[in-house]
């Protein structure tokens, strides 16, 4: 049922504020997604998750490399056309890269 469910939208401005501020954080932005749900998990009475799903627009930018950091497993969505195959090209390459220095 939908009690076992929980759903938190994340567009709009304040995820546009967010992006806005992980690029002038200092050291260690790639990892505030991470820190923040290892946050959530220590407090005493917090909800948990078996399985948690972030939907990240198509961009490579600082939101997408700390859910990138922060994830467990990837799964691409795409369609088949000469453009998204250049755009998992260079998703694969920043996967990569993530994992050596990130994740």
């Amino acid at each position: 049922g939908s009690e076992h469910v929980g759903v938190l939208p994340s567009g709009g401005d304040p995820l546009a504020d967010v992006g806005a501020e992980l690029v002038t954080m200092g050291p260690g932005r790639e990892h505030r997604l991470r820190e923040a749900f290892a946050a959530h998990q220590a407090l005493d009475g917090a909800r948990r998750y078996g399985l948690v799903l972030l939907d990240c627009p198509p961009a490579l930018d600082l939101l997408t490399v700390n859910a990138l950091t922060a994830a467990g497993r990837v799964v691409i969505v795409t369609t088949a056309a000469l453009f998204s195959s250049d755009g998992i090209a260079r998703l694969l390459s920043t996967l990569a890269a993530v994992h050596r220095y990130s994740n």
